[in-house]
């Protein structure tokens, strides 16, 4: 017999995707919809983080850049900067 993916007509909570796709697998429709909210939660603070962290990447560059310049600024004459 062939296997089918179909919604859900009868254990319904949002659209019966997860209860269509539970019994698809033969697993329980909680277990698939713990999966997709965890999925979601996951990805969302993923891509949070990876912007942020971008932001954080590109503002500190810049002032690392300006730090460095500053301090080399008042030794620019001295023994200190110098290489040999």
């Amino acid at each position: 017999m062939e296997r089918k993916l179909y919604r859900s007509r009868t254990d319904v909570m949002i659209g019966g995707v997860c209860a269509g796709l539970g019994d698809y697998l033969k697993v329980d429709p909680t277990v698939v919809r713990l999966a997709f909210v965890l999925t979601a939660l996951f990805g969302a603070a993923n891509a949070y983080l990876a912007l942020k962290a971008g932001q954080t990447i590109a503002a500190t560059i810049p002032a690392a850049v300006i730090a460095i310049a500053l301090f080399r600024l008042p030794f620019a004459n001295s023994s200190i900067c110098r290489r040999k």
